[in-house]
């Protein structure tokens, strides 16, 4: 029997579109706030590249995992990226590693935690963790061939709010039930404490 094929098609649009998702994100989050250092224009031959710019550059550098090298080339490759950024041209390695120096951390941690919020907004996370009892007595038990006793051990599962990250619902069952996925198990159902 031939294995059933999956359709691409969704995938690949999701590859297509998901940089631009990234950039629209960081754009609007960095749109938002406050300039992240002063432009010095001149320092050691650097043109003044406008600092939100440049920022995000270096986010959308750190989001895609690219190394200054790539990300020159990604932006020689990509004009309209260039332009929607707000560049006239394309800055070089060391432009961009200058400016990365002088984004305070505070800065870029900040727009990290807006960039996460703004797209996990609403979104609900389950977690599921067991918890075992003495695990010393049932290795004590092999070790001298005595018939197992089997320790009980329990699952607790909860439903966090990422916005909050408050705790929405949590509940205890025995260590053999199934995992919180997506939206199964008893908070499917409506469940509550």
């Amino acid at each position: 029997m031939t294995k059933a094929k999956r359709d691409q098609r969704p995938y690949n649009m999701v590859q297509r579109c998901l940089p631009g998702l990234i950039l629209n994100t960081i754009l609007e989050t960095i749109k938002e706030m406050d300039n992240p250092y002063q432009a010095r224009p001149g320092l050691g031959g650097m043109t003044a590249y406008p600092p939100k710019a440049m920022a995000t550059v270096c986010i959308l550098m750190e989001a895609e995992m690219r190394t200054y090298r790539k990300m020159v080339g990604y932006l020689r490759m990509h004009p309209d990226v260039v332009r929607r950024i707000g560049l006239s041209k394309v800055p070089s390695k060391s432009t961009i590693w200058r400016a990365y120096g002088m984004i305070p951390e505070l800065y870029l941690r900040e727009v990290h935690l807006r960039i996460v919020r703004d797209i996990m907004a609403g979104y609900l996370v389950g977690d599921s963790t067991g918890y075992s009892g003495n695990r010393f007595v049932r290795w004590f038990s092999i070790r001298h061939g005595r018939a197992e006793t089997k320790r009980g051990w329990i699952k607790l599962h909860s439903i966090i709010d990422i916005a909050t990250r408050a705790i929405l619902d949590y509940y205890i069952t025995d260590g053999y039930a199934a995992d919180i996925t997506g939206g199964y198990g008893p908070y499917a159902q409506g469940r509550s404490g």
